[in-house]
């Protein structure tokens, strides 16, 4: 009964580890997501901006270009972010994933995850499938799984440097940002903020 126990508490200790595991693939994502979401927006604005210095600021270019840039920022927070975070990934594609990143794993996840669900569930709803994997076999290839996952940090040191790329992306594309609205051309800021500040009317936006 105790072995039985123990073999259960391994097994969601392996739940576990490929939780942590997708939770990080999905903070990848999502950084991707914003990098994608804060680069596109920033350029249709910088252009619309542009754009609206070569056609005088008039009232019915400014209402085109805020709807643009409302679209634009809709369309890339629904591609960059909704859509990759909404996609259900199982523990399997989990384990390939993590296998793929860091081939010292060497089909060990992978094993450990097809094997104890087969143990769990049985071929008819049984724990006891006499042709099935032995526990013991089971509980020894969890086992080595989760401490090669432990070893990584849980997913987190095959994603860091992917997490740092990001977020430096994300601090880059700030920073040219905020240096461009302050030291770019005066017609620049003009445009933004005849986009921007939307309780404005076109008329009294214009410069």
């Amino acid at each position: 009964m105790q072995d039985g126990t123990q073999g259960f508490d391994r097994r969601q200790e392996l739940v576990d580890v490929i939780r942590r595991v997708r939770n990080r693939w999905r903070m990848k994502l999502a950084l991707r997501g914003a990098v994608i979401v804060a680069a596109g927006t920033l350029l249709a604005l910088f252009l619309s901006a542009s754009s609206l210095e070569a056609l005088r600021f008039s009232p019915t270019a400014i209402n085109s270009f805020r709807v643009a840039a409302f679209i634009i920022f809709g369309g890339l927070l629904y591609l960059g972010l909704v859509r990759p975070l909404m996609r259900r990934v199982s523990d399997n594609q989990v384990a390939m994933y993590l296998e793929e990143k860091d081939p010292s794993l060497q089909s060990a996840l992978m094993s450990a995850v097809e094997t104890s669900a087969m143990t769990h569930s049985g071929p008819e709803g049984r724990g006891d499938d006499a042709l099935g994997p032995s526990p013991k076999l089971v509980e020894r290839l969890v086992e080595q799984a989760i401490e090669q996952c432990h070893a990584l940090d849980d997913g987190l040191a095959v994603e860091r440097q992917n997490l740092r790329r990001q977020i430096g992306m994300l601090a880059a594309i700030a920073g040219a940002a905020a240096l461009l609205v302050a030291f770019g051309p005066a017609f620049l800021r003009h445009g933004l903020s005849a986009l921007l500040i939307i309780s404005r009317s076109a008329e009294a936006a214009s410069p």
